[in-house]
């Protein structure tokens, strides 16, 4: 493992011309000391740590295994596939052919979605990019330095039989890196955020029922899990920034951000089972 000028920034020192080339376990040395003198912080010093251990990290310890893979079928109805990306909000999607041993491509969404936006005719085949395969030993190092070169964001992952072990994406990769650093450091923001009395602003993947629970209300399940899914089927459509509902008495829930056709995040004005009251609303 060579770790040349980010490191060197790290320390705090600057760029030499002919950068030096250290071991990993001088390297590690490297880290201590740094952060015992104050040099690096502990944020930086686990960030080194886990560059070091990723050299020798196999794809399979950081794959969705096979039974938590979401896919289509090549023959999928165009209806289901939309309904299912509004739903989930993946950005690609693994074409099946028989089952989950015969991946015959990726459905990258954003094809999908240009495609309607022209009002072009929909042939989910011609959509279909060929999917790159992996042993699940390769190393992770390796992997994530083709699919940088290659352009390429998701791969699927071969077991010693030939059958699908699973499937990584360069984000798995860099997760393995960063990850668990932005879940321990980081201030992730609440899937439910209280604004003010009777108003939330909500991520669009939130479950129906821990909204319903979070916030004492009612809403209706029916063929959906999340807040998106819901403002989605109300619609019967692709939801736009600004859409608004009203899918119980009482509750007002308007779009505010989209990512791709998933609904990112909607505010939420309500009044509690328990309250007394009418909802207060504000602007158009």
């Amino acid at each position: 493992l060579v770790m040349a000028t980010p490191f060197i920034r790290l320390m705090g020192g600057k760029e030499a011309i002919a950068t030096p080339r250290y071991t990993e376990e001088e390297l590690r040395t490297l880290v201590e000391i740094g952060e015992e003198q104050g040099a690096i912080e502990g944020v930086e010093a686990s960030l080194v740590a886990s560059a070091l251990a990723f050299d020798d990290t196999p794809v399979s310890a950081v794959l969705t295994p096979r039974v938590d893979i979401v896919a289509i079928h090549e023959d999928s109805p165009l209806e289901a596939v939309l309904k299912l990306i509004a739903e989930q909000g993946y950005s690609r999607l693994p074409v099946l052919r028989e089952n989950i041993d015969d991946i015959v491509g990726i459905l990258h969404v954003k094809d999908l979605l240009i495609a309607l936006s022209r009002r072009e005719p929909i042939d989910l085949a011609a959509w279909i990019r060929p999917a790159y395969s992996v042993p699940e030993n390769k190393k992770l190092h390796e992997l994530l330095k083709e699919m940088q070169t290659q352009g390429i964001e998701m791969a699927i992952v071969s077991d010693e039989y030939g059958g699908t072990a699973g499937l990584v994406t360069q984000e798995d990769i860099l997760e393995q890196i960063v990850g668990e650093l932005r879940d321990e450091y980081d201030d992730e923001q609440d899937a439910i955020r209280k604004i003010r009395e009777g108003v939330a602003q909500v991520d669009g993947m939130t479950a129906i029922a821990e909204l319903n629970n979070e916030l004492d209300l009612e809403l209706p399940v029916n063929g959906y899990q999340t807040i998106g899914g819901l403002v989605i089927n109300s619609l019967g459509r692709v939801a736009k920034v600004g859409d608004v509902l009203e899918p119980t008495a009482g509750v007002r829930v308007t779009v505010k951000a989209l990512k791709g056709i998933r609904v990112q995040q909607v505010l939420v004005e309500y009044a509690p089972l328990s309250g007394v009251g009418d909802v207060e609303h504000k602007g158009g």
